[in-house]
């Protein structure tokens, strides 16, 4: 079983994420052909964001951040091959991912909005200790059908108390 490890990410990675992205689109829709916006997320992969590689360092998933909002709060954003998911939180690389967006951004909290039908990044968020604390309903569109979005949330005085991996 290959293990797995972060690493900063390269602009090689976009064939493989964008994969991960349009295969996960595809368990939406059945014929789902919108191209991934490539500019967008090169731009994502060449700002040094973390990606998870397995032990032949090809990606299998990332994490990203989106610009800090006044030092109070910066937004996570992942994917991550579903089969590897509980083995990245329990290897502690997740908990490594967010100690270092606390590190590096040094914001008081982490948000993430996540759709109501991603029950494999809910119960993430959850062992993660992010505390669901909104529904939007219609909030957006996803693969052409308009969605419901939970709100959640992890204050990083909560992080430090209670996750090994402390900033």
């Amino acid at each position: 079983m290959p293990t797995l490890s972060l690493r900063a990410s390269t602009g090689l990675d976009f064939p493989p994420i964008a994969c991960l992205i349009k295969d996960h689109a595809s368990k939406f829709l059945d014929d789902y052909e919108e191209p991934i916006d490539q500019a967008e997320l090169l731009a994502l992969l060449q700002a040094g964001e973390i990606i998870v590689v397995d032990d032949s360092g090809y990606p299998v998933g990332g994490f990203w951040f989106n610009t800090p909002i006044a030092d109070l709060s910066v937004e996570i954003h992942f994917i991550c091959q579903p089969a590897l998911l509980l083995r990245a939180y329990r290897s502690g690389l997740i908990d490594k991912a967010i100690g270092r967006a606390f590190k590096i951004y040094g914001v008081k909290k982490i948000k993430a909005r996540v759709m109501t039908s991603q029950n494999g990044a809910i119960w993430l968020l959850q062992k993660m200790k992010f505390k669901q604390n909104g529904l939007l309903r219609n909030e957006t569109r996803h693969f052409g059908k308009v969605v419901d979005v939970f709100l959640f949330e992890l204050h990083r005085k909560f992080y430090e108390k209670h996750h090994k991996g402390n900033p």
